[in-house]
């Protein structure tokens, strides 16, 4: 189904991605997860779902029906 671009969502993916940026530099350096990061990213892995299931186009375009053209009669 086609979505409607939203700034929002486009904001949020950003965040999600940047999330895991640092979750990912804050393993290497502590080799364990940060509960304030993961609790983050569920966060805005909840609003991003919201998000999306707001922005699904609720009439996709139709679309057009083939028709075969008509034998010319001999």
């Amino acid at each position: 189904m086609p979505r409607i671009t939203s700034p929002d969502r486009t904001e949020l993916r950003l965040r999600l991605r940047r999330l895991y940026l640092k979750q990912s530099a804050y393993y290497q350096e502590h080799r364990s997860r940060s509960e304030e990061i993961e609790s983050d990213i569920t966060e805005t892995r909840r609003q991003l779902k919201a998000e999306d299931a707001s922005s699904i186009h609720p009439d996709p375009p139709k679309k057009k029906s083939f028709k075969r053209k008509k034998k010319a009669k001999k």
